[in-house]
């Protein structure tokens, strides 16, 4: 595919333009976990169709440092729900789990007296073909 110098030079820009983002990010590393900020780079440098700008180039108001405490904060919020989520899903299961495993086993005490009956009434196909006579 032909480029136009013109089409070059915004890629070349935008590529530049991410570089500059991201040395701007990596002074936060030692602050926040690198695949968090590495998270929060690939969210807000991501480009814009139409305009050719980054995400975050489109916002009315930026302040990187503020941004990241915010999303560092949901993170760990996220984190701490889903934790939660996981937890409570573990303890029902705990608590659930006796019924199921009774059940389960009556269950398979019924099929296996189901398989025995079937097996006592079986007969063999000679046998059946002299019955179907």
């Amino acid at each position: 595919m032909k480029t136009t110098p013109t089409v070059e030079r915004e890629i070349r820009d935008l590529t530049e333009r991410q570089m500059a983002f991201w040395l701007e990010l990596e002074q936060y590393i030692g602050k926040y976990e690198r695949q968090m900020v590495l998270r929060f780079f690939y969210h807000w440098a991501e480009e814009d169709k139409r305009t050719g700008k980054m995400k975050y180039e489109t916002q009315s108001s930026w302040n990187t440092k503020y941004r990241l405490a915010i999303w560092s904060k949901r993170s760990f919020e996220l984190n701490d729900q889903a934790a939660e989520l996981r937890l409570a899903k573990a303890k029902g299961k705990q608590q659930k789990e006796p019924e199921l495993t009774a059940e389960r086993d009556d269950n398979n005490a019924r099929l296996e007296q189901e398989i025995a009956e079937r097996k006592r009434n079986a007969v063999s196909y000679e046998e059946w073909l002299k019955m179907k006579k």
